[in-house]
């Protein structure tokens, strides 16, 4: 018997892969705990290559993916065909000079009938899709469940930051009401488009101009993202893998975070799970409808936030390794991939003549952000790497991306948290996760969560100098899967057996181990992430506004230094409270004017000396309270009259005792 076979004999014993899985946990846990020192690294992957052998607990499912045939040709035609030609159509419209408008009623008339002409022809063809067993469907509601709960909880309370990218909403309002937007060109000089600002203010629709309009579509987008997660891995994976990895992307403190403030930053987030959740069904079971969507999907995504469209080549990267490692797959596939490439080429042709026609502000764009650009290449090597190279500098900056999940902080001022992407242990558990996924290049879910996650890293986080982690939430959902990975090939082959005691043991365990990371995360974003919640931005403008709505059931609020046209960050705090503010360009005419309920608040800026004394010059009996006196942020509040309720008092003594 040769060595190779003994050792496969060895590592095959049922009690040589137990302490191999218990290794792996343990020296997972102790790495978190140590701040990842090497040799705890070494043991996990080491006790993660035992478990490797000889089969993986969390491949994809066994069998055949389905065939799509060929569509006749009058189906091709009646189905399909009018849809890419209308698609084609708008982008022709587009480089003339008719209404942009017009172009763009011609692009959405073909993406309805080709998702529609899809949809029927996968019925006729394919039949109903097979509907999901009642667990998995209950086990997905769950995790979308939670992940909602989290990320709407307190949603427009205030105090609380008021980021600068909220700002949206005001400016989507504009969008949604101008019957002559232009929705596919920048806007104000801003490099992403106007139908990203659009889906970041979408919420201002349902909800208005205030917290909760500007802050729904990223909690919309951050709970769709775990839900479609959860999909391509209760497909690909199973539900034990869609569980795992959704649960922890549902509890990751930065996707939380963005999926809170300024939707656009998690826009790459929603595209990756989406891209994922459709190639899944494509490689299990295509449709004409999925292949369709999918490709209509990532014409959208390009014209989506900037960091998303990294999204497009590494989906190229993984199709392509996938049908490199399994060729049997490619005759199977060659229809859906030709119809999301026909999908994808006619529907983003409408993007491409407008980024051609501002191809100027783009590249301005990201030579502003782009460390290959030649002034922050030189910057990179004369400052920071001290080096001639600009190889030494990508290979630096690739690594530093690559640490994400490990070390780094959030230096964006909106946060400023000094943590890596993730809890420690979920990022311990990524070291035996990418080993077990590197040993099966070949599994579908192995690959994509190792070419998005550290696709993502890489061009997000190493090639961009951003200041914080905005740009790289797109790697967050495939990332979820390395250590669902670890988790539930351990858990198999610790508790290996196919009765119900094992079964629960394996379920027990793996959902304890899970609650650790859920646990940390949760702790950090809570409590770490207080001092964000509690504080405005610093500018007087949201402050002002913040006190505005503390106030704006006790008092009539007069907002005195915000003459209009009014601050948008202010405008998206006050926006549904009944406040009023001065319509002319004198704060001193307004103060000497103004009519007066008999309980009133007037807010004034703190460097506004002359219309604070004109103010307490007309009511003498007036009590004027210094708001954050010697700091940028200083107001006058000036309470003329008593407040209405006894809850008004309450806030006044609390803010004299200030």
């Amino acid at each position: 018997m040769g060595a190779r076979q003994m050792a496969r004999q060895v590592f095959d014993h049922v009690w040589v892969r137990r302490l191999a899985s218990l290794g792996c946990l343990l020296s997972a846990y102790q790495s978190a705990r140590s701040g990842f020192e090497w040799h705890w690294l070494v043991a996990s992957s080491g006790c993660a290559l035992v478990l490797s052998h000889p089969r993986f607990a969390w491949g994809e499912p066994e069998g055949c993916p389905t065939t799509m045939s060929w569509p006749r040709w009058f189906e091709l035609c009646w189905f399909l065909m009018p849809g890419w030609l209308f698609l084609s159509a708008a982008a022709a419209i587009r480089a003339t000079q008719l209404p942009v408008r017009f172009s763009d009623r011609v692009w959405l008339i073909g993406a309805v009938w080709l998702l529609a002409g899809s949809w029927r022809l996968s019925r006729s063809k394919l039949g109903s899709v097979a509907t999901s067993k009642a667990r998995g469907l209950i086990l997905g509601c769950a995790v979308v469940v939670f992940a909602a709960g989290v990320r709407t909880w307190q949603l427009a309370d205030l105090p609380r930051a008021v980021h600068k990218d909220e700002m949206s909403v005001s400016l989507a309002e504009r969008l949604w009401h101008d019957p002559d937007c232009d929705w596919l060109a920048p806007f104000s000089g801003y490099s992403v488009s106007n139908l990203c600002i659009g889906v970041a203010g979408a919420g201002g629709l349902v909800f208005g101009v205030n917290p909760l309009g500007a802050r729904a579509s990223g909690a919309v987008l951050g709970t769709l993202s775990v839900a479609l997660l959860y999909d391509g891995l209760r497909v690909a994976a199973g539900p034990a893998m869609a569980v795992l990895a959704s649960v922890l992307l549902a509890a990751n403190h930065t996707h939380i975070a963005f999926s809170r403030v300024a939707s656009s930053y998690i826009q790459p987030a929603f595209v990756v799970s989406f891209i994922w959740a459709l190639f899944a069904r494509l490689w299990i079971r295509p449709t004409y409808f999925a292949a369709a969507l999918l490709g209509i999907g990532l014409a959208v995504a390009t014209n989506l936030y900037q960091p998303a469209l990294a999204a497009l080549p590494l989906l190229g990267v993984s199709t392509s390794w996938l049908l490199l490692m399994r060729p049997e797959r490619r005759r199977g596939l060659i229809l859906a991939g030709t119809i999301v490439g026909v999908s994808f080429v006619s529907a983003c042709a409408i993007v491409a003549v407008e980024s051609w026609k501002h191809r100027e502000q783009y590249a301005a764009r990201s030579s502003d952000i782009c460390v290959l650009s030649e002034h922050l290449m030189t910057g990179l090597k004369r400052d920071l790497y001290h080096t001639d190279s600009a190889l030494v500098v990508v290979a630096e900056q690739a690594w530093v991306g690559l640490r994400g999940f490990h070390f780094g902080r959030d230096k964006e001022s909106q946060y400023a948290i000094n943590h890596p992407l993730t809890d420690a242990y979920s990022a311990a558990l990524m070291i035996p996760g990418l080993t077990l996924a590197l040993l099966s290049v070949r599994q579908f879910t192995a690959v994509n969560a190792v070419i998005f996650t550290f696709g993502y890293l890489v061009i997000a986080l190493g090639m961009f100098v951003a200041e914080g982690f905005n740009r790289t939430t797109g790697a967050l959902p495939l990332a979820m899967i390395l250590p669902a990975i670890a988790i539930v090939q351990c858990c198999a082959a610790l508790f290996d057996g196919s009765g119900w005691l094992s079964r629960a043991a394996r379920v027990l365990t793996m959902a304890a181990i899970a609650s650790v990371s859920i646990t940390a995360n949760l702790l950090i974003y809570f409590r770490d992430y207080a001092p964000m919640r509690t504080t405005i931005a610093a500018e007087n403008d949201s402050e002002a506004g913040r006190v505005a709505r503390m106030y704006a059931s006790q008092y009539t609020i007069h907002l005195v230094s915000w003459p209009l046209p009014i601050h948008e960050g202010l405008q998206v705090i006050v926006g549904d409270l009944p406040v009023r503010r001065p319509a002319i360009s004198d704060p001193i005419a307004y103060v000497k004017s103004a009519a007066v309920s008999g309980s009133d608040l007037f807010i004034i800026g703190g460097a506004d000396t002359a219309t604070r004394d004109a103010l307490l010059a007309r009511f003498p009996t007036a009590r004027l309270e210094p708001y954050r006196p010697n700091t940028v942020l200083s107001l006058s509040l000036v309470f003329v009259g008593s407040p209405r309720t006894q809850v008004g008092r309450e806030l006044d003594r609390q803010l004299s005792e200030n």
